[in-house]
């Protein structure tokens, strides 16, 4: 009695045990079916079923929950292993009692009687749908993190300690380095210069402590030394911890950068065009006016001085009123050729005879301690122009080329054809395509910083010493350029020296 006492505890014991496991134990026949002879309780949490269902020999065999695809691949491989004498660890579907599939995962074994008939399989199933669907989610959101990785526009690499241990194919892109070139090797190769990587160190690092996220704008050098702009944006691979790795997305602006710089500087030309526009305006309506008032002034002069004897006091005093006219009259005509508003008789000249004819008076005037070299282009294309306007603009540009050297010094006059493309590297805005005269006019002087050189062409503006220029002279050289539809270019740094390039159209009559 007391042996079947111990006994009935001993199942009472099991029977909880196995009720508590989140799975289902059996005991089967192995024979077509899988006809159940034990199933533990956790068969109806694992298939909706009760245990007698698959226990009393009528209702159900196992297999028939066995997902259709997937019974002789189960079949097959039990029995594969039973012939071994090997126990068996298989995952497949079954279909519960509401119609929902699930993935199991059976381990079992053989256990054979006194005879063959008595060949039974034991064995434990449980459910594992969470976890397959769960490293389902997680190869699935692999696969994207890697894609977005591989394809992404953006640059993305790992850094550990600041050496690079991953990288995409965009870094590789924008560094020009293949991806064995720069995994493994400090994150030093892809900089500027050691000031930028430590900058990037420094700031990067310190914004991520205090925010989580670092983001800085430096340069990279690519492998064929070009310079590119970036703008980093880094943070660690677990928050707070930058021991584990820093990861970080590279962009490319340098295209943008240019872009803006561009536009800055379209922007102001723009406004300088109009500046020159609004002041030539203002100048061609002053100039007029002023014109005007002359001519008076100066009919009244001569009147009176025909009404006098040249002995006469007051006959110097109007000679004197007559010179000042005149020389009014010089201002004015700069004005005017400023605003273009100008009477001009153009003729087809050729440059290169022009400026040798004048090179001697060019010489006496700016005196003999400057030298004046003149290096003519070959076979110079024909201008049409005003040759007075020329005359005046040389004089004008060898004036102001004197007065910029102190002490002895040189002055260079130069002439070639050019021609302008859309590929071509002239920077201003009136330039068309098309074939040119280039008439360059260089000193070794003082020269000019930027601000200087934004306003040299507005009338009454000088850079000389008060009494020294009236700063017409260069306004008018602005205004002839103009008026024959060129274009000038003038380069000029503090203690540099200038450089004034005028383009003037090519005659083609």
């Amino acid at each position: 009695m007391q042996a079947e006492e111990d006994i009935r505890e001993s199942r009472e014991r099991m029977k909880v045990l196995l009720s508590n496991l989140p799975g289902m134990a059996y005991r089967c026949r192995n024979a077509p079916g899988w006809p159940m002879e034990f199933v533990s309780e956790g068969c109806y949490a694992l298939t909706g079923y009760r245990p007698k269902v698959f226990t009393s020999g009528g209702l159900f065999q196992y297999e028939d929950i066995i997902h259709p695809g997937d019974r002789k691949y189960v079949n097959d491989t039990i029995q594969e292993f039973v012939s071994k004498g090997l126990p068996f660890t298989i995952e497949y579907r079954i279909t519960t009692k509401n119609g929902i599939e699930k993935r199991v995962w059976e381990k079992g074994r053989q256990v054979t009687g006194s005879d063959d008939s008595d060949s039974r399989l034991e064995g434990f199933i449980m459910d594992i749908t969470e976890r397959i669907q769960t490293e389902e989610a997680l190869i699935e959101s692999e696969k994207k993190l890697v894609s977005i990785f591989r394809v992404s526009p953006s640059g993305i690499g790992m850094v550990k300690d600041r050496n690079i241990f991953e990288v995409n194919d965009r870094v590789c892109e924008m560094s020009g380095y293949t991806s064995n070139e720069l995994i493994g090797k400090s994150a030093r190769i892809l900089y500027a210069s050691q000031a930028d990587f430590d900058f990037v160190g420094k700031e990067k690092y310190h914004q991520i402590k205090v925010k989580g996220i670092g983001v800085v704008e430096t340069r990279w050098k690519r492998k064929n030394g070009e310079i590119i702009d970036i703008i980093l944006a880094s943070t660690p691979l677990i928050p707070g911890d930058n021991t584990k790795g820093v990861i970080f997305t590279a962009l490319d602006v340098t295209d943008w950068k240019r872009a803006e710089a561009e536009q800055r500087k379209m922007q102001e030309q723009l406004i300088q065009v109009q500046k020159m526009e609004t002041i030539g305006q203002l100048a061609g309506g002053v100039a007029h006016e002023f014109n005007n008032t002359l001519q008076v002034i100066n009919t009244l002069t001569e009147l009176s001085l025909m009404k006098l004897d040249a002995e006469h006091p007051i006959s110097q005093y109007l000679q004197q009123i007559r010179l000042s006219v005149r020389q009014s009259s010089g201002m004015v005509g700069q004005l005017l050729a400023f605003a273009r508003k100008q009477a001009v008789n153009p003729e087809v000249l050729s440059l290169n005879e022009f400026v040798e004819g004048m090179y001697i008076m060019l010489q006496r005037l700016i005196g003999e301690h400057i030298t004046l070299n003149w290096e003519p282009g070959e076979v110079v294309w024909p201008v049409k122009l005003d040759p007075a306007q020329i005359n005046q603009l040389l004089i004008n540009l060898a004036l102001n080329a004197r007065d910029a050297i102190t002490g002895s010094g040189s002055i260079i006059i130069s002439t070639r054809n050019e021609i302008c493309s859309d590929s071509s590297s002239f920077d201003h805005e009136d330039c068309k395509p098309g074939e040119y005269v280039m008439l360059s006019v260089s000193d070794n002087g003082c020269g000019m910083d930027k601000e200087k050189v934004s306003r040299i062409f507005e009338p009454f503006y000088t850079t000389k010493a008060k009494g020294k220029g009236t700063g017409l002279g260069l306004a008018t050289v602005y205004g002839i350029v103009k008026q024959n539809e060129g274009f000038l270019i003038v380069d000029s740094r503090p203690g540099e020296g200038s450089s004034f390039k005028i383009y003037f159209p090519r005659h083609k009559g």
